[in-house]
């Protein structure tokens, strides 16, 4: 009943909100969905401790549920440098090669003394 009296109070003209039940290993999700949602929507609630229920304005929740779609993020072919009708043999091998580059990358930005290193020679001013 608490979260019902809630929902009528903070109903505000513009948006409906929904009462969802998570489940404790949503818990964590949960908990970064309704900071991300009181960024968007600047909601001053002052509840953040029982995280049992969350209120979803319906005006918001289409951005939340397509903001995790991996699909959406970036241009996959584009990513990997491959056309549309790339061969699954050319998009290993194009995979292979950018993780050999993060790799790479990763091993010298790492270790303290080869990213100082790297960095002083990003910083050489051409002469």
């Amino acid at each position: 009943m608490i979260f019902l009296d809630r929902i009528k109070k903070i109903r505000k003209p513009t948006a409906f909100f929904e009462l969802k039940p998570l489940s404790a290993q949503n818990n964590h999700n949960a908990r970064l969905a309704y900071y991300r949602l009181r960024q968007v929507t600047g909601d001053k609630c002052s509840d953040t401790t029982n995280m049992s229920h969350t209120v979803i304005p319906q005006t918001v929740k289409p951005a939340l549920q397509h903001e995790n779609l991996p699909s959406q993020c970036c241009d996959h072919y584009h990513l990997l440098g491959v056309s549309q009708n790339a061969s699954p043999m050319q998009i290993r091998e194009a995979a292979q090669q950018q993780l050999n580059k993060i790799r790479a990358a990763y091993q010298v930005l790492s270790n303290g003394r080869t990213r100082q290193s790297y960095d002083a020679r990003l910083n050489r001013k051409p002469t």
